[in-house]
């Protein structure tokens, strides 16, 4: 239960860009989620689910922002 309610905390920049980032950005109809967008980042779910994510990637340029954006988010945080 800590585990899970640390992991919750720690991600609330990164959900919060992945939900601003559709704010104003149009996603398709095929566009994951943002929890599905996170689950992926963090390596969670199954590996399937990650390879369509990744697929997605690949041909989505809104969605490939997000993911550019966390990694720049997630490096400056590190550094810190």
């Amino acid at each position: 239960m800590f585990l899970e309610a640390r992991r919750v905390t720690e991600d609330d920049p990164l959900r919060f860009l992945f939900a601003k980032a559709f704010e104003y950005s149009v996603p398709g109809d095929d566009c994951p989620s943002s929890d599905a967008l996170l689950d992926a980042y963090h390596a969670q779910g199954d590996a399937a689910s990650r390879g369509v994510v990744a697929d997605h990637l690949a041909s989505c340029p809104v969605c490939a922002e997000v993911w550019r954006l966390a990694l720049l988010a997630d490096e400056r945080d590190s550094s810190a």
